[in-house]
């Protein structure tokens, strides 16, 4: 498992889980928390194009390094860093292409951006709801040509799931939906949802759940 910070938290309601049906996984994550606030982030590397995992891992060792930065107050300031960052990898001749969708939840309020298919889905208790519905599938990080599209505030009351398209491809909503509302689902069992029916995995799977308590 890569960057996932502790596999055992100490607050119950953060979870995740990262797994690979090979020894070359592409997914990377990264979620904490520090003085109350919840930083997460997912990053898929483009499969087929070499180097995908070297920039799904160059997005997890930049955002981890934001934590101490005070301007992230709005979408805005996560889509420039996505910006940054797309340049940055394009930069690197030996880096491909990756999604990313980066946020954090701090004061009961959700915030973040997004590129590429990976996504993040808020499970209120009344509606469920996509907040990476309006983001670009391509062209994705490491381009040079990315637009990211930012997401929220918005207020977090339920269940939020980030998530590569690994879980969302294979996992049916009407499966996730029963497993959001319970009150202790955590993100390797959610992970499930997306085996075959001999338990294997058809893509990497990087997923992380961050529940209201």
């Amino acid at each position: 498992m890569y960057n996932a910070i502790m596999d055992v938290f100490t607050r119950p309601n953060i979870t995740h889980h990262l797994e690979a049906p090979s020894a070359n996984g592409e997914d990377a994550l990264f979620v904490c928390e520090k003085d109350g606030c919840i930083w997460f982030c997912i990053a898929d590397g483009a499969g087929g194009l070499a180097g995908g995992r070297e920039a799904s891992r160059y997005v997890v060792d930049a955002f981890s390094r934001l934590l101490d930065e005070e301007e992230l107050h709005s979408p805005d300031d996560f889509e420039r860093h996505l910006r940054r960052w797309d340049r940055d990898i394009a930069a690197m001749s030996l880096t491909g292409e990756t999604t990313a969708v980066i946020g954090k939840v701090v004061n009961g309020e959700v915030i973040g951006a997004s590129v590429g298919d990976s996504q993040c889905w808020l499970f209120h208790p009344e509606f469920v709801y996509e907040l990476t519905q309006l983001q670009g599938r391509k062209p994705l990080l490491g381009s040079g040509e990315a637009v990211p599209i930012g997401f929220g505030p918005m207020a977090f009351l339920g269940v939020l799931i980030v998530a590569s398209d690994g879980f969302f491809n294979y996992a049916p909503l009407a499966q996730i939906k029963p497993l959001a509302y319970s009150n202790d689902a955590t993100a390797p069992q959610f992970a499930d949802l997306a085996r075959n029916q001999s338990g294997a995995l058809a893509d990497d799977l990087s997923i992380i759940v961050i529940r209201q308590p």
